[in-house]
């Protein structure tokens, strides 16, 4: 921002740093770091930097919902509500990919917490709590009293039957590998999007740091993505017909595991509240997300 003179009127801008990546800590003695000095170029008066320590586990939690509190829950505040639009909170997690040496290249998972329960009316109702606020707690997982406070009512047994689930979006850098640590977040994604940089007439991969569109289709394979979106194309895909050939390529390494879709500006997908079934998604891109 102080390089480009960028103004935002006084909007606060909060940066998460990902502190200690591999890549860094083997980085040339003349390559400047910003994780070790403060440079004047990474401040400024809308900036707040926060700087996030990695897990010992290989990760990076980005944001880790607490739960929903009554008081909250009353005020209908949960944080997981269908109804919470821009103040819903989602767990988000990082870990490094392996791209080229000195370079820190990272994947992100984003997830929803899980969902409130659907209660069944005609249960509450015979049980002795009628529609009313108290179904908020009922939904979050809360006993209530009811209407007539002589008893104690659980979630489970007013509990509607719900297919809705919490929902997994993966982005993946530039990479050519993807180790374990990243394996282990992005296991099951609705949604992972991996470049295909790489033609396959072009070799050496490793020193490239890119992954082909095959190399895309196997890691959703192995992680049991729903879609894989591929994106970052080489320059030598010109036109529709060599994006289908990358499609095919990816597929032909997938086995039917995930719907296999190209990258696209502006492109959204709509991920259904109960997630995606290969069995029967078609693969329109073009619809809003949920």
């Amino acid at each position: 921002m102080k390089l480009t003179e960028s103004a935002f009127l006084g909007q606060q801008i909060t940066v998460h740093e990902l502190v200690g990546p591999e890549a860094c800590r083997v980085q040339p003695k003349q390559s400047r770091n910003p994780q070790n000095f403060l440079y004047a170029e990474f401040s400024h008066k809308f900036l707040q930097r926060n700087r996030i320590p990695r897990n010992k586990d290989g990760t990076w939690t980005i944001s880790n919902p607490e739960k929903n509190t009554e008081e909250n829950i009353r005020a209908g505040r949960a944080s997981n509500a269908y109804s919470a639009g821009r103040t819903k909170k989602l767990f988000i997690s990082a870990a490094e990919v392996k791209h080229l040496p000195h370079v820190p290249t990272f994947g992100y998972v984003v997830r929803e917490q899980d969902p409130p329960l659907k209660i069944d009316v005609e249960k509450a109702t015979a049980l002795g709590v009628k529609p009313s606020k108290k179904y908020r707690l009922l939904q979050q997982g809360f006993p209530v009293q009811s209407d007539d406070g002589t008893t104690e009512v659980l979630p489970s047994e007013v509990a509607a039957s719900s297919s809705d689930r919490a929902r997994k979006f993966v982005l993946l850098g530039d990479n050519c590998e993807t180790p374990e640590p990243m394996r282990r977040i992005m296991q099951d994604a609705d949604v992972m999007v991996h470049e295909a940089a790489l033609h396959h007439k072009v070799q050496s991969d490793q020193e490239r740091g890119h992954s082909s569109a095959e190399m895309a289709g196997a890691v959703a394979k192995s992680t049991r993505a729903k879609v894989l979106v591929l994106n970052h194309f080489s320059n030598r895909v010109q036109d529709i017909e060599d994006v289908q050939g990358e499609v095919e390529r990816a597929e032909s390494t997938n086995g039917e595991t995930s719907v296999v879709v190209p990258a696209h500006d502006f492109m959204e997908i709509r991920v259904p509240r109960e997630g995606f079934d290969t069995s029967t998604i078609s693969a329109s891109s073009d619809s809003k997300s949920e």
